[in-house]
């Protein structure tokens, strides 16, 4: 049975769908691509390097998270310890306040 890609998908069929008909209808001829037929071989051996590759961009990506993560803690200890400080406005700001006239 011959495999077709779906361009435009349509009820029930995603995009980039692999779908099997013996024959199509004219009306979804516009909305497939024929797939070539391929040696299961070559087939096995390009899934298994897209997972290859795949593992090694999921690794990869872990790896960016973790050190993200790690730097997002340090700044946040930093900020911690900060907000307990607390510094004048002005540098000859004072605590105490002028008397009010009346």
């Amino acid at each position: 049975m011959p495999k077709f890609m779906v361009k435009h998908p349509w009820h029930g069929v995603k995009k980039g769908q692999i779908i099997d008909l013996e024959k199509v209808h004219p009306s979804l001829k516009a909305n497939v691509v024929p797939m070539p037929e391929g040696d299961d071989e070559a087939e096995a051996k390009a899934s298994a390097e897209t997972q290859a590759i795949i593992d090694k961009a999921n690794a990869d990506a872990k790896s960016i998270i973790d050190e993200a993560e790690a730097k997002a803690k340090e700044i946040i200890l930093e900020a911690e310890k900060k907000a307990g400080e607390l510094t004048p406005a002005t540098p000859k700001a004072t605590a105490a306040k002028a008397p009010v006239k009346k």
